[in-house]
C-alpha cells in the first residue's frame, strides 16, 4: 500500500456530512450501540455544550473507500455516523413541534434535511445509505420526516411481531433513547416554553456539529481499506490507562519509589489477566471524582501527584486487589468466605457477574477500604442485586445507575459514621431507583429469553439456590437451561403435545417453559412427550426439575401459571 493512495482529513460534523454520499456495505456488522453507548455518547455532548467555541471533541476515525465505486463504502465509523444520522432526525421532529413560526428552527431543519440527511428530493441524496434489514425502515422512520412522528418512540416489535426484527428493534431502541436524552435535555435546562426549548435544541445542534470531529482516512480499495481498519483496531498496541498511570506514579513517587514498585507489582500479581485500568476506575470512583474509563489518566493524574499521595493511593489498590479478584471469580482469593454471611454475599456477586454487572464495585470496594461486616455488605448487596436484576429485565440502561453506586461508594467511604444507621441511609439511597415489582412482572410475562439465556439462568439459578438444602449452582458452567415443550418438535410430536405452531412459538421461550439441567446437556428427553421427560425430571439433582413431575400435563395454561409463580418467587428472593 503506497502512503500516497491514503487520503486522511479531519472534518467537524457539518463538512463532513455536507456532500457525503456513503453506505454501508452488506459485509458489515448491523447497528449494535445500545443504551449505555447512546448515553455515554450523549452525556459527552452535553458536557461539550459548556465548553467555548473553540472547544472540539474527537468523534473517532472513519475509514472508507470507493473500491471503484460512485459511493463511498464505510469500513469503520459506520456505528457513530448511524448514531450521528438518528440524533440528527430527533433535533428536527423536536424543532418540528417546538419551532413553529421559528426561523432558527426552520434554518436548521432545512440543514438537516438537506445536507446532513439529505433524500428530500432527487437533488439531495441521502449522505448515509443504509443496506440489509435495517434498510427499508431506517429510510421510512428516521431519514424521511414524518409528521405524525414528531416526538413519539418508534414501536419495539415483540412476541411473533419481533420475529426477524431484531435489527430494526436495535435501532428503534437507540432511536428512543436519543429522544429520551434529548427531552431530558430540554427540561434539564429548564426550557419551559417552546422558544427556549429551540434555543436549547439550537445550542445541542451547532455543538454536534461544529464541536464534534471524525479523522475519515480514505483507501482507493477495499483491500488497502481493510488493512488501514486493522491497524486501527489491533489490541494490545494502545498505552492503557494503567500504564500511563504506572509511569506517573514511578515518576513521581520521589522517597517511596522502593515501596510504590513493589505495590504496584503485588497489585498486578494479584489481579492477573483482569483489567487494572477498570480496578483503579472502581477505586478513584468511590474515592474521589467520578470518571469514565477513557478520562480516567487525565482525572487521576490531576489529583494524585505527591510522593504520599501516591503511596497512600498504591496502598489502597493493594488492600482490595484480593476483594476485586474473589468479585471476578477468582477462587483463591478466599476474602468473603469466612463466614455465613460472607458466603451469601459471595453468591450474590456469582449471580451478578452471571448478567455481566461489575458497576455495584464501588459500592462493595468502599465497604471492604472501611473495614465494614460481611453482614453489612450482605445487606447493601441484596439491594443492589435487586436494582440491577429489575433494571436488566426491563432493558434500562444502566449509566445513571453507575454514577449514582460511585457516588453511594463516596459516602461510604467517607462517612465519619460506620454503624447500622449508615447502612440503612445507605439501602434507603439506592432502593429509590429500583423499578416497582409491577413493572417487573408485566415485563417478565411476556419476556422472549430467546436472545437472553444468561437473564434466563440469573433468574432460575436464584430461585433454586434460595433453598439451602438443594446443591448450589455457584459454577455457572454446570447448569443449563432446558426447555420443557421442546424447542424443534416434529409435527406429529407437537400434535401429541397439545399444541398449535403459534402457541409453539409464542410460549417456547417464556419463563415457564424453561427449567436448569445440572451437569451434561438433558439432550436424552429430545422431543419426546411430557410424561416421557418426567422420568428424567425425578432424578434431576435441580428441585425446580424435580418439582416438574407434579404437573399432570403440559398445557398453555400449565406455562401461564408456572411463569406467575416462578415470578412471584424470584421478586420474593430479591426484595428481601
Amino acid at each position: 500500500m503506497s502512503d500516497t493512495n491514503v487520503k486522511p482529513t479531519d472534518s467537524v460534523l457539518m463538512n463532513y456530512f455536507k456532500g457525503l454520499s456513503a453506505y454501508v456495505p452488506n459485509y458489515q456488522r448491523s447497528y449494535e450501540w445500545g443504551n449505555d453507548q447512546i448515553d455515554e455518547f450523549m452525556e459527552d455532548l452535553f458536557a461539550e455544550t459548556e465548553r467555548d467555541k473553540e472547544s472540539k471533541y474527537f468523534f473517532g476515525p472513519v475509514v472508507t473507500t470507493n473500491d471503484n465505486e460512485a459511493h463511498k463504502q464505510i469500513i469503520d465509523g459506520q456505528q457513530r455516523l448511524t448514531t450521528s444520522v438518528m440524533l440528527f432526525a430527533v433535533i428536527r421532529n423536536l424543532l418540528t413541534k417546538y419551532g413553529s413560526g421559528s426561523e432558527d428552527a426552520r434554518n436548521i431543519r432545512s440543514v438537516i434535511d438537506t445536507e446532513l440527511i439529505g433524500g428530500m428530493d432527487e437533488y439531495h441524496k441521502l449522505t448515509i445509505i443504509q443496506t440489509g434489514d435495517i434498510k427499508e425502515d431506517f429510510e421510512r422512520e428516521i431519514q424521511q420526516f414524518n409528521s405524525e412522528q414528531v416526538d413519539n418512540r418508534l414501536i419495539i416489535k415483540k412476541g411473533r411481531g419481533a420475529k426477524g426484527m431484531g435489527k430494526v428493534n436495535k435501532v428503534h431502541r437507540a432511536y428512543n433513547e436519543l429522544l429520551s436524552k434529548t427531552q431530558e435535555y430540554l427540561g434539564r435546562e429548564e426550557a419551559v416554553s417552546d422558544n427556549e426549548r429551540v434555543k436549547a435544541l439550537k445550542k445541542l445542534f451547532e455543538t454536534f456539529v461544529d464541536h464534534f470531529f471524525v479523522v475519515e482516512i480514505w483507501a482507493p480499495d477495499r483491500a488497502d481499506a481493510f488493512q488501514i481498519f486493522q491497524t486501527i483496531n489491533a489490541r494490545g498496541l494502545d498505552l492503557s490507562a494503567a500504564d500511563l498511570i504506572k509511569s506517573d506514579f514511578f515518576g513521581n513517587s520521589g522517597r517511596h519509589h522502593l515501596e510504590i514498585e513493589e505495590l504496584w507489582g503485588r497489585v498486578q500479581t494479584t489481579l492477573g489477566d483482569l483489567d487494572m485500568s477498570e480496578f483503579i476506575r472502581y477505586v478513584w470512583n468511590f474515592g474521589y471524582n467520578f470518571s469514565q474509563k477513557r478520562n480516567l489518566y487525565k482525572s487521576l493524574s490531576k489529583k494524585i501527584r505527591d510522593p504520599d499521595l501516591i503511596l497512600k493511593f498504591m496502598n489502597l489498590l493493594d488492600k482490595l486487589a484480593k476483594p476485586y479478584a474473589e468479585m471476578n471469580d477468582d477462587p483463591d482469593a478466599n476474602f468473603l468466605n469466612a463466614d455465613e454471611d460472607g458466603k451469601q454475599a459471595l453468591q450474590i456477586i456469582h449471580e451478578l457477574n452471571i448478567l455481566g454487572f461489575k458497576i455495584y464495585a464501588p459500592i462493595y470496594l468502599s465497604m471492604v477500604a472501611k473495614d465494614y461486616t460481611t453482614t453489612e455488605i450482605l445487606a447493601v448487596l441484596e439491594t443492589v442485586r435487586s436494582i440491577l436484576a429489575r433494571n436488566k429485565i426491563l432493558g434500562n440502561s444502566t449509566n445513571k445507575l453507575e454514577r449514582l453506586f460511585a457516588q453511594v461508594g463516596h459516602d461510604l467511604y467517607t462517612s465519619f459514621e460506620k454503624n447500622t444507621d449508615s447502612i440503612t441511609s445507605i439501602i434507603k439511597k439506592v432502593q429509590v431507583r429500583e423499578p416497582k415489582d409491577m413493572l417487573v412482572r408485566t415485563a417478565l410475562k411476556e419476556y422472549d429469553f430467546s436472545t437472553d439465556l444468561r437473564t434466563a439462568r440469573f433468574i432460575l439459578r436464584t430461585i433454586e439456590n434460595n433453598k439451602p438444602a438443594e446443591k448450589n449452582l455457584s459454577n455457572n458452567l454446570d447448569v443449563n437451561v432446558e426447555h420443557i415443550l421442546p424447542k424443534n418438535p416434529r409435527p406429529t410430536d407437537l400434535k401429541a403435545w397439545g399444541f398449535t405452531q403459534e402457541q409453539h412459538d409464542d410460549n417456547l421461550w417464556r419463563l415457564g417453559n424453561l427449567t436448569l439441567w445440572y451437569g451434561p446437556k438433558n439432550s436424552a428427553a429430545g422431543n419426546t412427550s411430557f410424561n416421557e421427560k418426567k422420568k428424567n425430571y425425578k432424578n434431576s439433582d435441580v428441585r425446580l426439575t424435580r418439582e416438574l413431575v407434579n404437573y399432570p400435563e403440559w398445557t398453555v395454561k400449565t406455562i401461564e401459571d408456572r411463569t406467575n409463580r416462578l415470578t412471584n418467587e424470584f421478586l420474593g428472593i430479591i426484595s428481601n
